[in-house]
């Protein structure tokens, strides 16, 4: 690792800002920021990301549209008693820890609208707000935010991206996972590594990358046995070029001046695993990558690549058919 944290370049001669570029495209074209249920009210936001902590996607949704079923209101809410909030939360786990956390949130949304002279109790009532949070700099409503209980850095982020359409990064499980294993910046830890993580990504796909990295990470880049056999990264990973073909005892080979990947789909049909695939231009590269999960491929002129080089970068390759 660079003194500076930042990705050393390698053969392909990528340095950070080329890694991330290569990253979003790829991770854009298969899944196309699709939707992760995440709320345009910053108040709603709130509440949903505050829910899905710890908590599977399958589960956290249905409690969220319950919640507003039985409670219109945000009012209605903090009036509820927490017996009843309990059984409505019961189905994501730890509902009385998110039934307190839910009331002390609110209740601090509430004394903020009183004093700000806005929802129950003013001149127009209405419920409560954070709706004001679009007027702040991100620096004020990243401050507000996490004065809030129950948010944190990454729930702060995640609201400012997708409810106030700021440029932020949230840093959560799968980002910080897919992140290390690239070697994209050296970790700090994940509660530390929001700003240091967020600053080697352009700020205009801050947002889009965040969510494209949180669906490979549930799809494809697991904690624990991730399938890196599917993976359109596996280019950038090490961990991933160690483990592809290690249980595939198909014929081998390797894919030297590769273009966009035809003799590929070709040695495919034909019953081979290609193990690594060089190709010098980057587009035909990131093409070849997209069209071929699993395979590694190299952007560097084939001629001045060894076999060495090549067990380098796949260092279970054991044979050449």
């Amino acid at each position: 690792m660079a003194a500076t944290g930042v990705r050393e370049r390698g053969l392909d001669g990528l340095d950070t800002a080329g890694l991330l570029a290569r990253v979003d495209e790829l991770l854009e074209v298969t899944y196309r920021s699709a939707d992760l249920g995440n709320l345009d009210d910053p108040l709603a936001e709130a509440v949903f990301i505050l829910l899905s902590k710890q908590t599977r996607e399958e589960v956290y949704r249905p409690v969220f549209h319950s919640l507003r079923a039985r409670y219109p209101l945000w009012t209605d809410v903090l009036a509820a008693r927490l017996g009843q909030l309990e059984k409505v939360l019961l189905p994501g786990g730890f509902q009385r820890q998110r039934a307190s956390q839910l009331k002390a949130l609110l209740s601090a949304v509430r004394d903020d609208n009183v004093q700000r002279r806005l929802g129950p109790g003013s001149a127009r009532p209405k419920d409560l707000t954070l709706s004001y949070l679009r007027d702040m700099s991100d620096e004020e409503a990243e401050r507000f935010l996490l004065r809030l209980p129950g948010i944190g850095p990454k729930s702060a982020r995640c609201i400012m991206g997708y409810s106030l359409r700021r440029q932020r990064f949230a840093v959560d499980t799968h980002v910080h996972r897919i992140f290390t294993r690239l070697n994209v910046r050296e970790s700090l830890g994940r509660k530390n590594d929001h700003d240091a993580f967020e600053e080697v990504v352009p700020p205009k796909i801050r947002v889009r990358l965040h969510m494209n990295l949180v669906h490979h990470g549930r799809a494809v880049c697991h904690g624990q046995k991730p399938k890196c056999e599917e993976c359109v990264l596996v280019s950038f990973c090490r961990e991933g070029r160690s483990r592809v073909g290690q249980v595939d005892d198909r014929l081998t080979a390797v894919d030297l001046f590769a273009g966009a990947g035809g003799m590929a789909c070709g040695f495919r049909e034909a019953g081979y695993r290609t193990a690594i695939a060089l190709e010098i231009d980057r587009n035909a590269a990131q093409t070849y990558r997209a069209n071929n999960p699993g395979v590694p491929v190299v952007e560097t002129d084939a001629t001045t690549v060894t076999a060495a080089d090549i067990r380098r970068i796949v260092p279970g390759l054991k044979k050449v058919d």
